[in-house]
């Protein structure tokens, strides 16, 4: 069989000349080299002392029903299991009502949806999954979660249920675990509802690929990550190397123990998921996860076209002798016979100035000779804010003559870094092909 497709990916350009740019060969770019030493926040945050802090959950809902709902080929919108089976939550005719909300039409797919009806809420993350033995070519489904309509604190099961019905596609697409094994569906449903309620987290193994790990966990900071793009940089904020390192990491999920040890504040997201070989859409979702967690902060990704000059935020660290450790351990060259030394690396930083690319820099002051990567050396100062930014945004010489969405889009507002992400090209391969053409002018802001 087929198994069913569910995997979103960013939309590639094809353009000519500038605004007609070859696909991207990945197997081209270099990976940068590996050397992930984690360095810790500017911020202190004493209060939580692990990675993953057991928080106290105040006032969390109870579930009083998981629902699994699924577009039936004869009867349409239907709700085919429920838990506990001795308690009906949710009736044929009640569900009737609002069915359209729980599996909707295709613009509604993939997005969390909240229903409150009488006495209960009804969370829930429709997914439709295309595949030809399906009898439509569709199956559309929606494990969901109620919960009392008085709850004030729902929110925190919503990242549950995304995902549970990800871990449902993974499972369909390998076994087609939700059409073929009604009988483990219900008895999955049974787990999650007994172990959340009592414990706040579940561990099942459902099939010898998928371990499945929920844990509830309050929206303590009352803001969302934000938006992550395939060429921001991750960095580890937490210390998480210690002799406790291989028992921290062996209790996250399957995907954060292969991306974290790849976090070395020099890859891009991209990078890393070209590393894993893994869904750049999931390795998306797994960062904002540890952005959430407080144990990654992202940063600019590095272009030596870009210019960096020094903030006032560079004296405190003069006195700082923590952080000047760290920064020596963090920005020293893999595999240099020469360690950095402080007055170099502080020397280093403040002769960093306008009117000066990286590039130029690197030429004039010769970091390595130093024992400094000027990669992780820009990054440093970039995650504690002794540093800024300066990029570059295109500007076209005759707008009028622009007819490709490229150049149209070339008004010197967008930096090059923003145009890369909208057109699904690298940056450094925009920047060069924009420069070639010798069709645009660049301003530095």
């Amino acid at each position: 069989m087929t198994p069913p497709k569910h995997r979103f990916r960013p939309k590639s350009i094809t353009l000519s000349s500038v605004d007609e740019i070859e696909p991207i060969d990945e197997n081209e770019i270099p990976p940068p080299c590996v050397i992930g030493r984690p360095i810790r926040s500017p911020v202190e945050k004493s209060e939580i002392s692990r990675i993953f802090a057991d928080f106290l959950t105040f006032n969390v809902p109870k579930l009083t029903a998981i629902i699994y709902a699924e577009f039936d080929k004869d009867y349409g919108p239907t709700v085919r299991y429920q838990v506990p089976e001795n308690k009906q939550a949710i009736s044929k005719e009640t569900f009737n009502s609002f069915s359209a909300l729980i599996l909707p039409k295709e613009d509604l797919l993939n997005r969390m949806i909240k229903v409150i009806f009488k006495e209960c809420k009804i969370i829930g993350h429709p997914i439709g999954l295309d595949c030809p033995t399906y009898p439509r070519g569709r199956h559309i489904f929606n494990m969901c979660f109620i919960v009392p309509k008085d709850s004030s604190a729902d929110c925190m099961y919503e990242p549950l249920v995304q995902k549970l019905n990800e871990y449902l596609v993974d499972m369909e697409q390998e076994c087609f675990f939700l059409t073929k094994r009604p009988e483990d569906v219900k008895g999955l449903m049974n787990q999650i509802f007994d172990k959340v309620n009592e414990k706040g987290e579940c561990v099942i193994k459902v099939t010898d690929l998928t371990t499945m790990h929920l844990r509830l966990c309050p929206a303590y900071r009352g803001v969302e990550p934000p938006v992550v793009s395939l060429y921001m940089v991750p960095m580890l904020i937490r210390k998480i190397r210690t002799e406790e390192y291989d028992r921290i990491i062996e209790k996250m999920d399957v995907l954060s123990q292969k991306i974290i040890p790849e976090i070395d504040g020099v890859r891009c997201v991209r990078e890393i998921a070209m590393k894993v070989s893994i869904d750049a859409d999931l390795v998306l979702r797994c960062v904002r996860n540890l952005i959430f967690y407080e144990c990654v902060q992202l940063v600019p990704l590095l272009l030596y076209a870009n210019t960096y000059v020094a903030t006032e935020k560079l004296h405190p660290f003069y006195h700082d002798q923590t952080l000047i450790q760290e920064c020596l351990d963090f920005v020293g060259l893999q595999g240099s016979e020469v360690n950095p030394k402080y007055s170099d690396v502080f020397r280093l930083y403040l002769s960093l100035r306008c009117g000066m690319t990286l590039r130029k820099w690197v030429e004039a002051y010769d970091p390595r000779s130093y024992g400094v990567d000027e990669r992780r050396f820009i990054q440093f100062g970039m995650f504690h804010r002794f540093l800024r930014k300066l990029s570059v945004y295109p500007l076209a010489k005759n707008r009028i003559s622009c007819t490709g969405k490229l150049s149209r889009a070339c008004d010197g507002t967008q930096s090059i870094e923003d145009l890369a992400v909208a057109h699904s090209i690298q940056p450094e391969i925009l920047l060069e092909l924009l420069t070639e053409s010798n069709r645009f002018e660049f301003i530095c802001k």
